[in-house]
């Protein structure tokens, strides 16, 4: 299964943040710089670029059950902002505005 993960990563094709929403429904990397760093009293964390939600363009979202994990590889996900990053995954609308949901931190990439 590590094997398909991989093989899919390497075959998405690398969009910016602001051409997101013209890829909803397809499996593609995002790159661009995290605006904003927000998270919700339920504990999910939101990555969103362009600016701070709700003007965002894009945003990529870690579920509360999911932190642990991103907390492994990461000191604080806050410290991203006003960083490059790469975000690998589906991209899917919610509210309106492009998003990837972030599962596993091999879907995030500081260059």
């Amino acid at each position: 299964m590590l094997l398909m993960v991989v093989a899919r990563a390497g075959a998405a094709p690398t969009i910016a943040a602001a051409d997101a929403g013209e890829h909803v429904g397809e499996y593609v990397t995002v790159v661009g710089r995290v605006a904003n760093v927000f998270t919700s009293r339920p504990g999910n964390t939101f990555l969103n670029f362009g600016a701070a939600h709700p003007n965002q363009i894009f945003s990529a979202t870690i579920f509360e059950r999911y932190a642990e994990a991103f907390a492994d590889k990461f000191d604080d996900v806050h410290d991203l902002e006003g960083k490059h990053v790469r975000i690998t995954g589906k991209v899917r609308l919610y509210q309106g505005k492009p998003q990837i949901i972030l599962e596993s931190p091999s879907q995030l990439e500081v260059p």
